[in-house]
Formats: structure tokens, C-alpha cells, sequence
């Protein structure tokens, strides 16, 4: 059954949005598209094809020894993350790339970066249908 006005949603399925989560400033991003908001949500559309997979991608790559594509992949990640204001997710990324460049385990990184995903994505995807 479709939620309509008169049918509340339940409070655990009401998503946080966006800008209210923790580590994501949209303001400037927002300056620089001229508050369009439907090309922030075309933006964040291009952020979700691009990395919602990521998590099972990375862990793959460790188990394939791949850690050099992998740390493109975080440093992608954390460049497009800081350019769209997920802050959170930038810094978690770089994290993760510098460890693996460090050569230092990243299990521990990563773990906190699936778990900022887990928190980020709904809201992104939620702004992304503007």
C-alpha cells in the first residue's frame, strides 16, 4: 500500500536527509552549481553508479592482492567525495588509501568507511531523485 498525506511513514523509515548528516557541507557545491538543485541530484546520481558497489569491489580486490587499483579507486573516491561536500566520506577514503599505501592493514578503515556508506548512500540516493 502506497504511503499517501493522510498515512504517516513510520519514524524508523524516515530518511535523514543529506545535508543533516554528519560530514557533508553541500554549501559550497551548491555555490559553485548555482543552487541547481536537479544537477547536484544528476552529481550525486553519477556518485551513486560510481561507488555504491564499492565496499564488496574493495574487499574483493584486497582478497585478489590488487591493492594498487584499489588505492586509485579510494583516492577517486576521495576526490569526488570532498568535490560534492561528503566530507566524511572523503576523509574516511583517504584513510583507507593511506594505509594501503603505507603498506599497514585496512581492515580497520575499512570497516569505518562501509559503515559511513552504509549511513550516507540512502540520503544520497534519496537527493539524487530530486
Amino acid at each position: 500500500m502506497a504511503n499517501t498525506a493522510s498515512t504517516p511513514i513510520p519514524e524508523s523509515k524516515v530518511l535523514p536527509r543529506l545535508e543533516d548528516l554528519p560530514g557533508v557541507n553541500l554549501g559550497p557545491v551548491m555555490e559553485l552549481l548555482g543552487g541547481d538543485k536537479a544537477l547536484l541530484g544528476q552529481l550525486l546520481g553519477d556518485f551513486l553508479g560510481e561507488f555504491e558497489g564499492l565496499p564488496d569491489e574493495a574487499e574483493a580486490a584486497l582478497l585478489a592482492g590488487e591493492t594498487e587499483c584499489l588505492t586509485r579507486r579510494m583516492h577517486t573516491l576521495k576526490g569526488t567525495a570532498a568535490n560534492l561536500g561528503l566530507m566524511e566520506l572523503s576523509r574516511l577514503a583517504a584513510n583507507v588509501e593511506m594505509a594501503l599505501k603505507q603498506n599497514h592493514p585496512v581492515a580497520e578503515a575499512l570497516a569505518a568507511l562501509r559503515q559511513s556508506l552504509v549511513v550516507h548512500l540512502p540520503a544520497i540516493r534519496a537527493a539524487a531523485e530530486v
